[in-house]
């Protein structure tokens, strides 16, 4: 029982030691010049908010002279890299805290087992990657590079959440 309670520390520091690290890197990044803010006053509409006044509403993209451009992201999310990946990071990092709380009586030795999973192995290498590599890239690069690093932590905790959900299911006496 003592040997069970004196590994839950070491791991759950484990744990904090890497979302510090994570929370660090990114901190100090910095702003780049790419990321500045525009400048634009929030009540200044622009063109998109006169569209509406010009009877736009409900025709075609193709009426009002809308095209799609391969090389702009179009997806919904118009934030900037930085924006985008601090909110991965932070997502990431609640749905961790959450995972470790529905099941605090398995939740060390379901981590343990999945970190030594050579997938996670994998996406932890590239996420370090593309971390060391994040500060040198301008916003395009980064934009681009943002849909890999949500994944990579949706695989990571899609599988750390299947190793704590088998994890429980043996501990409560469930299939195995």
């Amino acid at each position: 029982m003592l040997v069970a309670l004196a590994r839950r520390p070491l791991l759950s520091g484990f744990l904090l030691l890497a979302s510090i690290c994570i929370a660090l890197a990114w901190l100090f990044s910095g702003q780049d010049a790419g990321t500045k803010p525009s400048g634009r006053v929030g009540g200044d509409r622009g063109e998109a908010g006169k569209s509406a006044a010009k009877g736009a509403i409900g025709k075609p993209r193709s009426l009002q002279g809308l095209t799609v451009d391969e090389k702009q992201d179009i997806s919904a999310d118009g934030r900037p890299p930085n924006a985008r990946r601090e909110s991965i990071v932070r997502t990431g990092l609640g749905e961790l805290q959450e995972i470790k709380q529905m099941n605090l009586a398995v939740f060390d030795d379901a981590a343990k087992r999945w970190n030594a999973q050579p997938r996670v192995k994998e996406i932890i290498a590239q996420w370090q990657a593309t971390e060391a590599a994040w500060k040198t890239q301008d916003d395009d690069a980064k934009a681009a590079v943002v849909p890999q690093m949500e994944a990579m932590w949706k695989e990571a905790l899609g599988l750390l959440r299947e190793e704590v959900e088998k994890s429980a299911r043996e501990a409560s006496g469930g299939v195995k």
